[in-house]
């Protein structure tokens, strides 16, 4: 080990001087500027796009050293991990062979797909690999440069760096909803990757998901003032960057306002908010608001698909309720509330309810269970499975698919776009308040779990149809 390093020594210490030597020098000119280099080495790609001119020039004064640590937030598929990810590195590679690069991401699978595609866009455009070490997330140059991507999590103990690169360190909306997780990311970022250079530029591009997630940490702390910040929504606000008209989309040649706008109404505005406009909002008790629901119809049309989830509890006269709604979604793509019944019954007085109830909806309604984590989870669903014998019956694992308000957002979207409409019955005001109340610290949340559940059991394990014409009672 020790002649190794002693070996490498030389190489990295005479870069870093040629480095330092070239910055202090005023006469010093660029052989070729990024926003010229972009279009030479990948020429069908478009980088002019206004919001990738303005993502260059941040990056272009983070390698001048006037920025010294630059985040960027954009939506989902705006082009912020090719150009800071995958082309900045490279640039600065074909400019400073000796320059030492970390890039961190979630996983280390998609770590290998960042390394993989700057090391052959670094081949293009004339970068020489050392034949040594050309590993895709691992790969250096014969002047002591080198480029290694990383997990989160992973080991970065001995490999010093000038750029230090953190993309989407958080992969999904299960990840971003765990304290624990959003905690471990945090401290990785601040324990491990950012102690790899004291003097490194630091670069942090993502889709924001959480009003806590690790980019929210570091600009609460002592280092706040230290961080450049552009914030890029899908559609323009008051004050936009960019110069936008408040509503007008950040790249109309790939997603218009309108088509914005349809993703607004689908993913609801929680998703929204945070995906698309990178401003994460709490949680509040206002996903399923009061006056988005009508005046309840006498019944649904003719046609209505139909299930009936079930929330289970197991505890007589007090602690959590148990609740089984029925859902259906009409003909015309309207979401039907049909009937719900909730109550606190033990366990044996609770299954006699659930099998009574399946006979009064017939075996035309679907019925679905959601299987708690653990042995006893798993009993307690193929208990039910088994008394419900000659009906329709379906168990969904609830690990591993987030919080219950990450699996309730769809059905929330619904609701707050008024595509819900609820059967009249004397079980309405009952679930209407406990819905209006939904969110962190609410009391009961069976109601709403049940309802999600049958939702998303009807669109994403059913096959969609053709809307036909449909008369409401």
């Amino acid at each position: 080990m020790a002649t190794t390093l002693s070996a490498s020594w030389p190489t990295r210490a005479a870069a870093e001087l040629e480095r330092r030597r070239r910055d202090q020098d005023p006469t010093r000119r660029r052989r070729e500027s990024f926003a010229d280099w972009l279009p030479r080495v990948s020429p069908a790609l478009n980088w002019e796009w206004r919001h990738l001119v303005l993502y260059r020039e941040k990056l272009e004064a983070l390698r001048a050293g006037t920025i010294k640590n630059l985040m960027v937030f954009m939506p989902p598929q705006s082009g912020k991990s090719l150009l800071g990810t995958v082309h900045f590195p490279v640039y600065w590679l074909s400019e400073e062979p000796g320059l030492r690069v970390i890039v961190g991401c979630y996983g280390q699978e998609l770590a290998a797909d960042f390394g993989r595609a700057s090391r052959r866009l670094a081949r293009e455009a004339g970068v020489t690999i050392a034949g040594e070490r050309q590993a895709a997330s691992d790969w250096q140059t014969p002047q002591g440069g080198r480029y290694l991507a990383v997990g989160v999590g992973s080991g970065v103990t001995g490999r010093p760096a000038d750029l230090i690169i953190v993309d989407d360190p958080i992969k999904s909306r299960a990840e971003a909803d765990s304290a624990t997780h959003r905690r471990a990311v945090f401290d990785w970022l601040m324990n491990d990757l950012f102690t790899r250079g004291p003097r490194a530029r630091r670069l942090i591009v993502l889709t924001r998901w959480h009003w806590d997630d690790p980019v929210a940490r570091l600009l609460k702390g002592a280092t706040a003032a230290d961080w450049e910040v552009v914030s890029l929504p899908a559609l323009a606000e008051e004050g936009d960057l960019l110069g936008r008209q408040v509503g007008e989309a950040l790249c109309p040649e790939r997603q218009t306002a309108e088509e914005l706008e349809r993703v607004r109404l689908e993913r609801g505005e929680y998703v929204f908010g945070s995906l698309y406009q990178q401003r994460p909002t709490p949680r509040t008790g206002n996903m399923f608001p009061r006056d988005k629901v009508g005046e309840p119809v006498k019944a649904a049309p003719t046609g209505t698909r139909w299930a009936r989830a079930w929330d289970k509890a197991g505890t007589k006269d007090g602690g959590k309720r148990s609740a089984g709604v029925r859902l259906g979604i009409a003909p015309d793509n309207r979401i039907v509330i049909g009937h719900v019944v909730r109550g606190q019954w033990a366990a044996l007085e609770r299954e006699r309810v659930i099998k009574t109830q399946a006979a009064i909806d017939t075996a035309a309604v679907k019925i679905v269970l959601e299987q708690e984590p653990g042995s006893g989870g798993k009993e307690s669903a193929e208990n039910t499975v088994r008394m419900l014998q000659g009906y329709p019956v379906s168990v969904r694992v609830a690990s591993g698919q987030g919080d219950k308000f990450s699996r309730a957002d769809p059905f929330a979207a619904q609701w707050q776009a008024g595509n819900v409409v609820l059967v009249e019955g004397d079980w309405n005001d009952m679930f209407l308040d406990e819905l209006e109340m939904a969110g962190p610290g609410a009391a009961f949340l069976d109601c709403m779990d049940a309802a999600a559940l049958a939702y998303n059991e009807l669109t994403l394990h059913t096959a969609t149809f053709a809307p036909v014409q449909v008369i409401w009672a």
